[in-house]
């Protein structure tokens, strides 16, 4: 399965170098992020990922939303067109929050 718990989240980031991309909107974003994410909108039945997201199939990414429903459904979208190492964050930015991980804000 490609959803992970945040613990396994932060090795991924630490450990893979793992792209974090956040797919909410710019006012969640702004009100708070996993530090190193990029906040982007991707739209998987249409946009190319190599272009949306400029990664390779090889690249380790992290896709993050609010819940984790959004992040999922692109996930299985990128993995269907050969993303093996493309993750999901289980329960979204809530569940990292609920985790006390930290979060950056851009004020």
């Amino acid at each position: 399965m490609w959803a992970v718990q945040p613990q396994n989240a932060v090795e991924l980031i630490n450990k893979q170098s793992a792209v974090v991309f956040d797919l909410r909107d710019a006012t969640a974003f702004a009100g708070g992020h996993i530090v190193g994410s990029k906040r982007i909108d991707f739209k998987p039945a249409s946009d190319d990922p190599k272009a949306a997201l400029k990664i390779t199939p090889q690249t380790t990414c992290l896709l993050v939303c609010a819940a984790g429903q959004t992040s999922n459904k692109a996930v299985s979208a990128l993995r269907a067109k050969g993303y093996t190492s493309a993750f999901t964050l289980s329960g979204g930015i809530a569940n990292w929050q609920k985790e006390n991980l930290p979060l950056v804000a851009k004020g």
